[in-house]
């Protein structure tokens, strides 16, 4: 009688679970967390699936610009943390709307 197998999420499981709590994540933060190299095609996938999901690009220290990613929850972008800044979550030195507003 075979045994019944219990599957792992899949990285985009775990992804959108995450990003549906109200967090962000960027290529590095989805590497070390879901062990997901290509968080462009798996974004790409929650797309496709009909999820809204917002990028905005954000410079890092040493000007660097890195890929940051939110799901849209009723319309609203969602900015929710661990309990940290926005700035120290994710090592963000100017984020784009700053620039724009300042």
């Amino acid at each position: 009688m075979p045994t019944e197998r219990v599957s792992e999420p899949t990285q985009c499981e775990m992804i959108l679970e995450h990003l549906k709590k109200g967090h962000a994540v960027t290529p590095l933060e989805a590497l070390k967390m879901f062990g997901c190299f290509r968080l462009g095609a798996r974004i790409w996938e929650l797309k496709q699936r009909g999820y809204d999901i917002e990028m905005q690009l954000s410079e890092v220290m040493g000007g660097k610009h890195v890929a940051e990613y939110r799901m849209k929850i009723d319309g609203v972008t969602s900015r929710l943390g661990d309990g940290e800044t926005e700035k120290q979550q994710t090592g963000i030195a100017i984020n784009e709307s700053e620039k724009s507003n300042g």
